[in-house]
């Protein structure tokens, strides 16, 4: 499969001096019925996208499948300023949908949830003391202060899951009463890594552990350690835990911290709306949510933003669903978050 087309800046300008139809930066200057979907996806589902739901979404609709995996604040900022064209965005956070700036339509479709976990290599030189600690013999991260650990992260900046794992240890520090631990785990720079490069960096041994989403470590044939649903960000019962923890963005933007949601919308501008819509409606659809769930993933169904905006065939799939405001319980059974060791 082709990788989603890339536009540099001189290109843009040089298709509005020439009076290209598209008015909207992004755009294509056609919509034809044989163009492919053009989708900007967060990286961690490079797996599920490339093998699963790009062939299953051509194969339902006859419609191809064009994507570039990216961090998803990184992706929202290329769709903005007019390097990426998108008739889909998908995002690991919502929160990073006001990134694409005029792009954003307003809503989204939140379709899937995840958890954070840590990815590490069969074989590799601390992977019997991880195996240990996946089984509860020994606290994980007494493993990973270990002398010559060498641990590794995606950049807050560019990839919610890289402030997710900063986020991450500094509920760990707080859960296991260990005061200092996150500042010992979060190393400089040479730790921080593109959010596409790092399952390769713990599979040559170059790094022995990561943070990955479990079924994104599961995907890359990694190791995994589950962690507790008080750090790992999967469990909607530990929201109040998790929305205690902030990022404020290079860009101003402040997110803040809650259950992992995977969301797509369909940017203002796109291309072709309309195969932008036919993807997200086959997220939704039994086949779609199937391969979700073949590949980890737990499959939700819930309106995100204004649903005024959302189209109606998106908004019949999705029924009466929506999401709740951070902090709002109304209506929901009383959830205690797991305490484990």
């Amino acid at each position: 499969m082709r990788a989603a087309r890339t536009r540099s800046p001189a290109v843009v300008l040089g298709a509005l001096l020439l009076g290209a139809v598209a008015t909207t930066a992004g755009c294509r200057p056609t919509g034809r019925a044989d163009d492919p979907a053009d989708v900007v996806y967060a990286a961690s589902l490079t797996a599920a996208m490339e093998k699963t739901l790009g062939p299953g979404f051509q194969d339902s609709t006859g419609r191809g499948f064009r994507g570039v995996a990216r961090g998803s604040t990184a992706g929202a900022h290329q769709i903005r300023d007019g390097l990426l064209e998108a008739d889909v965005y998908v995002t690991a956070d919502p929160g990073t949908l006001g990134g694409l700036g005029r792009a954003d339509p307003g809503w989204a479709i939140a379709f899937a949830t995840g958890e954070l976990s840590l990815g590490y290599r069969p074989g590799g030189r601390f992977s019997a003391a991880l195996d240990s600690a996946a089984r509860g013999l020994v606290p994980w991260w007494k493993v990973a202060e270990r002398p010559g650990f060498r641990f590794g992260r995606t950049d807050p900046a560019l990839d919610p899951k890289g402030y997710r794992t900063v986020w991450m240890l500094r509920l760990a520090e707080r859960h296991y009463g260990t005061p200092g631990l996150a500042d010992r785990l979060i190393g400089g720079p040479r730790q921080v890594f593109p959010e596409d490069q790092l399952a390769a960096r713990v599979q040559t041994g170059e790094l022995d552990a990561g943070v990955f989403y479990l079924s994104e470590a599961r995907a890359q044939g990694l190791s995994v350690l589950r962690l507790p649903p008080a750090i790992s960000f999967g469990d909607p019962a530990c929201d109040s835990v998790y929305r205690t923890m902030t990022y404020r963005a290079p860009d101003g933007t402040v997110h803040r911290g809650g259950a992992i949601v995977y969301a797509a919308t369909v940017p203002g501008g796109a291309g072709d709306p309309a195969v932008g819509r036919a993807f997200i409606a086959f997220l939704l659809s039994r086949r779609g949510r199937e391969g979700l769930e073949e590949r980890g993933y737990a499959t939700i169904g819930v309106v995100m933003g204004d649903r005024a905006k959302v189209p109606a065939e998106l908004l019949a799939t999705v029924g009466s669903r929506e999401a709740p405001e951070a902090g709002d319980t109304t209506g929901a059974a009383p959830a205690t978050c797991p305490v484990s060791p």
